[in-house]
């Protein structure tokens, strides 16, 4: 930041949660730049469009989290190119879109247009500042984060910085600029991410299907899916290894994680990353009473058995749990036969590209953001299985390894949150004239 200069001459903007901005700037009240545009005739021909936080204005089918959409979009906001659109529900969330294009919007969003010699991509950049969501929180309205909403009377005496317009364009271009670098060098971030899991899913694969000796004898099963494994181990299915397989209890919980001292009963996301969390879990209500038999013990193998078909099967080892959790209807407990596998291992064994193949082949579902297995996908997976002093030895190897990718991880995450905590700085600085660009 010390590379860019401040300008000549500062004034009080009379508003002292805005501070100081430049001499020659102005202060605006909203409703004089904006005016609302509520427009709801002939809107089938036009593209439904969603607003998300992180991406702004996008096509609905490509939200992640589907908002409910109705059968006609006849009621529907339509919104032309060069308008801002607001949630006006999440405006203290900083949910604001710039629109490139024509389309339309749910009834919930306000669409404002510009009314005065503006360039709205400059207030797109300054409504998501935390000093103006701070300040939508302050003029929103209702009971919850749920209920809360900023109306267009309370968005219009809302205090807008007013650069002149040059400056406005100035500043859109050189913030698209830095923000284009920002963004890709948080992208080549994600894909080293990407890169290291696939890394440990290679090192994982081979060391469960070949072992750690490449100069061991191998044999050739006769089979694609399985290929060469080391002649003296052996090949079975998954339930020679286990003692008990079941499954748990879902009913209606509060939305929320259970403290240490109340009964909760985990969600299927668990064990995705194939590492237990106990923090995925709903309160069970004081009025039901938990089933003993269900609380998780250390060791229980805990197997999603409903999620996305990439997630379906995901697995991790309960180690020393805390207690009072139970499994959930959509998830499977196997207890492992110690004498023949380590609980951990056999995690391991369900993370195999083999297993994976088999257990997408088995799964079933309407529809891909929800699929499902039965128990017998689990019992009857193939695998190769090694001796147990092998066993250990592929652990140990394995939790080394993770360790290390853990922490290589954890430090590329680390980069990435301080890259885009320098985005906010930069573009706060520069739309509120902290800073001369």
């Amino acid at each position: 930041m010390m590379t860019f200069p401040m300008h000549e001459q500062y004034k009080d903007s009379d508003f002292e949660w805005i501070g100081e901005i430049p001499s020659h700037w102005e202060m605006k009240r909203s409703k004089y730049l904006f005016a609302e545009r509520d427009e709801r005739k002939g809107n089938q021909n036009l593209q439904h469009y969603a607003l998300s936080k992180a991406l702004g204005l996008i096509p609905h089918s490509e939200m992640t989290s589907k908002e409910a959409r109705a059968d006609s979009l006849d009621k529907y906001k339509q919104f032309q190119a060069n308008d801002l659109v607001m949630n006006k529900m999440q405006a203290w969330n900083g949910i604001f879109g710039y629109a490139s294009s024509d389309g339309v919007v749910s009834p919930d969003y306000t669409v404002f247009r510009g009314i005065s010699d503006i360039n709205v991509r400059f207030y797109h950049y300054l409504y998501k500042t935390d000093t103006y969501i701070s300040q939508f929180l302050i003029e929103s309205r209702g009971m919850g984060d749920a209920f809360r909403r900023l109306h267009t009377s309370k968005f219009g005496v809302i205090a807008s910085i007013y650069p002149p317009r040059e400056e406005q364009d100035r500043i859109v271009e050189f913030l698209d600029r830095k923000t284009a670098e920002i963004d890709d060098a948080i992208a080549t971030k994600q894909r080293l991410i990407e890169l290291l899991q696939e890394q440990k899913a290679i090192l994982i694969n081979q060391a469960v299907t070949k072992g750690l000796d490449p100069n061991v004898p191998m044999c050739d099963l006769g089979t694609d899916w399985l290929g060469q494994v080391p002649k003296h181990w052996k090949v079975g299915r998954l339930k020679i290894l286990m003692k008990k397989m079941d499954q748990g209890w879902s009913p209606q919980c509060s939305n929320y994680p259970a403290n240490d001292d109340q009964w909760g009963i985990v969600k299927v996301g668990c064990v995705n990353g194939y590492q237990f969390n106990p923090l995925e879990n709903k309160t069970l209500p004081p009025n039901l009473s938990p089933i003993a038999d269900l609380e998780i013990k250390h060791h229980d193998i805990l197997i999603s058995r409903a999620n996305t078909l990439d997630l379906v099967g995901s697995a991790a080892c309960a180690l020393h749990p805390r207690k009072k959790l139970m499994i959930s209807d959509k998830t499977f407990r196997v207890l492992a036969d110690i004498t023949k596998v380590e609980p951990e291992f056999f995690v391991l064994l369900l993370q195999a590209k083999t297993a994976r193949r088999q257990i997408e082949a088995g799964a079933y579902g309407a529809s891909a953001s929800m699929q499902n297995i039965g128990r017998d996908v689990i019992r009857n997976l193939w695998a190769p299985i090694p001796p147990l002093k092998e066993q250990k030895e592929i652990l140990k190897l394995v939790n080394t390894f993770s360790t290390l990718h853990h922490q290589a991880i954890d430090s590329v995450l680390e980069d990435i949150r301080a890259v885009e905590e320098f985005r906010k700085i930069i573009i706060a600085k520069t739309v509120t004239g902290k800073i001369k660009v």
